[in-house]
Parts: structure tokens; C-alpha cells; sequence
């Protein structure tokens, strides 16, 4: 009888213990939030602009690939590139190949630090009113900054040949929630996105405080 009432008190624990953990590890992921629970506060958005300088500083956009992929490519004399890598040599070779990894990460980080702003600049009505217009001048900012870095390394250059003409980069100016066939968006020219990034860093001047010691923190 003893032995029976040990072995119901066992397995009782034993069920609350597995219970107890699987209430503990049972969490909703949070590698993902649907975009209507993500911004949803003025602290939200702020965030988010946060998320924008982090992406502003990866590698691949200005923290030093583009710097030197485009003195790479400027390249005359002055420097040569004698290291194993394929991809910068192809920059420095003038013959980038569509493969080019250097390329291709800095396009896509490049335009995820945009899409970050878009969305920063998509929800900036709900930001707090004494913060409104930093905010929004800094995402601003932001977005034109690398658009300008783009337009300069994967088109031609001012004045060379006809700009309202010429390929530049596709001006991507709303979130991007999904890609589908729509995200597939053709080339502006060269005098349009010059013309965006102007249009832009103009908008953030006017936003942005005359003098600052620090950046915004989201409190």
C-alpha cells in the first residue's frame, strides 16, 4: 500500500515538473512581429530609427565596404589591389561580374537600412509630438545618405553623358512588407535620385535642431 501511494505521489510530480517546464519553454517567437504590432508607439518607431543607425553601420554599407569597393573601382595608378579575393579584384579590374559578393551584400544592406526608414517615415505620426520632427529628419536623412552612396557607385557618374537619361537605382520610397512581383522595380535615372536625395536632406535640415550634443534616445 505504501509502495502503491509512493508511486501516485511520483507521478504527480513528475507531471507537474514536465507541465511546469512546457509552460515555461511554450513562448511566442520573437524573431518576427507582424507589422501591425510592431509600430504601434511613438517608442516603437523610435526603435525602429534606432535599428536604422545599426543598419547604417553595417560592413557592407558604411562601415567600410563601400568606402572601399568605391576606391576600388576609382583606381588608376595610385593603389592595386594584389589580395586572393575575387570580388575586389573585379572592383579594381572594372569587370564586376553579377555573382560579385561585395556587390550584391552592399545593395542589399544598403536597401535595408532604406526600408528601415520607410517604415520609420510610414508611422511617423504616431511619434510624439516634441520628437516628430527629429525623427522624422534624421530617417531623412538617413535614406538620402545612402541613396546618394548608391547612385554614385552603381551608376554613372554626374554629367556623364545625358542624366535625366542614364540608369540609376530604383527609388524605393514605402515599406517593404513582402517580396513579390511588385518588388521587382526598374531603375530611376540619375537626375531623379540626386533629385530625391536633395528633396530629402533639404526636408531633414528644416526637421532636424540647429545644434545637438546627442542623438534622440528612445526613453
Amino acid at each position: 500500500m505504501k509502495k502503491t501511494r509512493f508511486t501516485y505521489i511520483l507521478l504527480a510530480a513528475i507531471t507537474l515538473t514536465v507541465s511546469s517546464c512546457g509552460d515555461k519553454l511554450d513562448i511566442a517567437p520573437t524573431q518576427s512581429i507582424d507589422q501591425d504590432v510592431a509600430l504601434t508607439t511613438s517608442k516603437d518607431v523610435e526603435a525602429a530609427l534606432i535599428g536604422a543607425y545599426d543598419a547604417l553601420g553595417n560592413y557592407y554599407v558604411w562601415g567600410g565596404q563601400i568606402q572601399m569597393s568605391s576606391d576600388l573601382l576609382a583606381a588608376t595608378n595610385e593603389l592595386q589591389w594584389l589580395g586572393s579575393f575575387v570580388d575586389p579584384g573585379q572592383f579594381y579590374d572594372k569587370r564586376i561580374l553579377t555573382n560579385n559578393l561585395y556587390a550584391s551584400n552592399i545593395w542589399t544592406n544598403s536597401y535595408s537600412a532604406i526600408n528601415i526608414c520607410n517604415n520609420v517615415l510610414a508611422n511617423i505620426d504616431k511619434v510624439d509630438a516634441t520628437k516628430k520632427n527629429r525623427i522624422q529628419g534624421e530617417a531623412l536623412f538617413i535614406r538620402a545618405s545612402v541613396y546618394f552612396e548608391l547612385v554614385r557607385l552603381f551608376a554613372k557618374t554626374w554629367g556623364d553623358g545625358d542624366n535625366t537619361v542614364n540608369p540609376g537605382v530604383p527609388l524605393v520610397l514605402t515599406p517593404t512588407t513582402e517580396i513579390n512581383n511588385g518588388s521587382y522595380v526598374s531603375r530611376n535615372s540619375v537626375a531623379q535620385v540626386y533629385a530625391k536625395v536633395l528633396e530629402d536632406l533639404i526636408a531633414a535640415e528644416s526637421l532636424l535642431p540647429d545644434a545637438a550634443s546627442t542623438r534622440l534616445q528612445v526613453k
